[in-house]
């Protein structure tokens, strides 16, 4: 019986070790497939082909642009004057051309954007490595009477670095996404009167948008893109 007892633990041992083998050799499969998700993963990030060149090539920047408007939330979508105005971070993204897989690169900027009164103003730009200048522009529609000026919309522009290369990589601009979460109060204005009236609060806490394109070479007022409009209650 001894000597079966013996032959009964080898065998336990062998089984224990082939078992340790096999539990081994299945984790060297797992983690081989896991090393393959981010290929497949990045099989479903979206691919940009390049958005051309500007100057001739010796213009390296692209320009995405947000037109913001204040109104009011209710049938009559009276114009909002910001107390002060909203802070906008601005996300960017760039992809790389197909085929697949491709690959992307974001980066955060972020400005503060208020009415002074008399025009708009920026405050506490914090561009990025490609993101490389904001602005801001007045479309023309100001509201003006006795020496005082009323304004309720105004078109913020970016300039990013476009294409983007890595030592690996050429990344072109996919999107600009805008989004602020910090509004102020603001007051109604009576376009027949050019006066500020009632008070009102933003009716959300956040606001955003997306710039697809196409981008344009010049930095300036002339950019077009799409609109948000910021509600009021």
């Amino acid at each position: 019986m001894a000597r079966l007892t013996s032959i009964a633990r080898r065998r336990v041992r062998l089984l224990a070790v082939s078992t340790v083998v096999l539990s081994i050799l299945a984790v060297g499969v797992l983690l081989g497939s896991v090393a393959e998700f981010p290929a497949a993963l990045a099989q479903v990030t979206p691919c940009q082909v390049s958005n051309g060149l500007c100057s001739g090539g010796t213009d390296l920047t692209k320009t995405a642009s947000l037109t913001v408007y204040h109104n009011t939330n209710d049938a009559n979508v009276d114009p909002v004057e910001p107390d002060d105005g909203e802070t906008w971070n601005i996300k960017a993204y760039w992809n790389t051309a197909p085929p697949s897989p491709c690959f992307e690169v974001s980066e955060t900027a972020s400005v503060e954007v208020s009415w002074n009164g008399t025009t708009w103003e920026l405050s506490k730009p914090s561009t990025t490595t490609n993101i490389v200048g904001i602005s801001v522009c007045h479309p023309g529609d100001l509201f003006s009477s006795g020496g005082t000026s009323h304004d309720f919309d105004y078109e913020l522009i970016v300039d990013l670095t476009d294409p983007v290369a890595s030592p690996l990589r050429v990344y072109n601009l996919r999107q600009v996404v805008f989004t602020t979460t910090s509004m102020d109060d603001g007051y109604v204005i009576d376009d027949q009167a050019w006066t500020l009236g009632s008070s009102v609060t933003p009716s959300a806490d956040s606001f955003t948008q997306t710039d697809l394109g196409p981008f344009e070479c010049a930095f300036d007022c002339t950019a077009s893109g799409p609109s948000v409009t910021i509600t009021y209650d």
